[in-house]
């Protein structure tokens, strides 16, 4: 089971499906919150084969080797803005993009 299932079965216990309802409520916050340094943390993985990016790769539920395009994809899946979750990624690929129309000139 990959961190975004046990989230989703710890919030169907909240909702009253069985279980301890406050118990399972904190644990899916946890989860969340564990699910969210993850995906913050994975871009340092990109590129490599790496047990860690591996790792992180299967716990997100995103291709390997990690990519920022797939960390991206999951944060929008998940409703996350990626602009926020890596500020440094706007400003990367605004001068990427900068130097591309540079080029082209």
């Amino acid at each position: 089971m990959d961190l975004p299932e046990l989230i989703e079965r710890h919030k169907k216990i909240a909702q009253g499906a069985g279980g301890d309802v406050r118990l399972s409520h904190a644990t899916a916050t946890e989860l969340e919150r564990l699910r969210d340094s993850l995906l913050m943390c994975a871009a340092s993985c990109q590129g490599g084969h790496s047990d860690t990016g591996m790792s992180a790769s299967q716990a997100l539920g995103i291709p390997f080797p990690v990519a920022m395009d797939g960390l991206v994809a999951k944060a929008k899946e998940w409703g996350l803005n990626p602009d926020h979750l890596w500020p440094w990624l706007m400003e990367q690929r605004r001068k990427r993009n900068s130097h591309t129309a540079v080029k082209r000139s």
